[in-house]
C-alpha cells in the first residue's frame, strides 16, 4: 500500500460519513432515518474504497477495491430515493414487493 495526498480527503470523508451514519442510526424512529443512515454508510464505504484504490500497489488489488466500490455506488441512489420518499411521507412508493425492484441494478 502506497500513500498519496489524494487519500487524505477520502479518509476524512469516510470518517465523517460513518460518524453521521452512527448518529442517524441512533435516531431510527425518525422518518427516513434508516435510509439516510444507509446512504451515509454507502458514502463512507465509497470513500474508503476509493482511498484504498488510490493506494493499491498493483492493478489486481485496485480492481478488487473497485468491485467493492461499485456496490456502494449502486446502493447510494436507492437509499437516497427511499429516504426522500419516507421523509416526505410518501412511503407507499417504497413499501411492499415493489420496493425490492429498486434494488435491481441493470
Amino acid at each position: 500500500m502506497t500513500f498519496s495526498t489524494h487519500q487524505i480527503p477520502h479518509a476524512l470523508a469516510t470518517i465523517l460519513s460513518l460518524w453521521i451514519a452512527g448518529v442517524v442510526w441512533r435516531r431510527r424512529p425518525a422518518p427516513g432515518a434508516m435510509a439516510f443512515a444507509g446512504a451515509s454508510l454507502a458514502i463512507g464505504v465509497w470513500s474508503a474504497t476509493n482511498a484504498l484504490e488510490w493506494g493499491s500497489p498493483n492493478l489486481d488489488v485496485m480492481r478488487a477495491w473497485v468491485r467493492v466500490q461499485f456496490v456502494a455506488i449502486a446502493a447510494l441512489p436507492v437509499f437516497w430515493f427511499i429516504f426522500a420518499m419516507r421523509f416526505s411521507a410518501r412511503q407507499g412508493w417504497v413499501e411492499g414487493r415493489a420496493a425490492w425492484l429498486l434494488w435491481v441494478v441493470p
